[in-house]
Parts: structure tokens; sequence; C-alpha cells
């Protein structure tokens, strides 16, 4: 999956370019622009994933749904986000 970034933990393999691994750089953008201050653009790599995935078709929609199922693993699905974060 690779690193997660930003408010989102959007993966370099798929969303943004590290320039440590290849990525198919969905948003055109670079990985640190998702861990600054500024969500503008993160707001705007959101859009364009949601209109990927509703074309419903090609390696960017494919690569998409991989990094979402790894994402939401069947362990985690049952995981009650109170009771997770209680002693934080």
């Amino acid at each position: 999956m690779g690193t997660l970034y930003g408010l989102f933990q959007l993966s370099d393999h798929v969303i943004c370019s590290s320039g440590s691994t290849p990525s198919l750089n969905l948003c055109q953008m670079n990985c640190s622009a998702l861990i600054d201050d500024n969500i503008s653009d993160d707001l705007n790599c959101v859009a364009t994933i949601k209109q990927t995935m509703e074309s419903g078709r090609g390696q960017k929609t494919m690569a998409l749904k991989r990094m979402i199922d790894l994402l939401f693993q069947k362990e985690c699905l049952a995981t009650v986000a109170s009771s997770y974060f209680s002693k934080c």
C-alpha cells in the first residue's frame, strides 16, 4: 500500500508522488501537499478520486479499489471508534 499521507490517509502508490516509490499519481501532486496546513488541495484530490471511481473503468479505478480494500480491513469493520481511541 505504501505510505499514507494527510487527513484522508492517501497512498503514495496511487494518489500522489513521494519520490520514493512509483505512483499512478492520480491527483498529479507531491505527497507533501497532503501534509501541510492547506487542505483545499486535499479536498480537490478527494473530488478527483470520487470522479475516477464514478467512471468505473481503467487502471486507476482498479488501483483505487485495491487501496480502499486495504484501508477497510475486515478485522477493523467491527471496531467502535470511541472504544479504540478511549485511551488517547
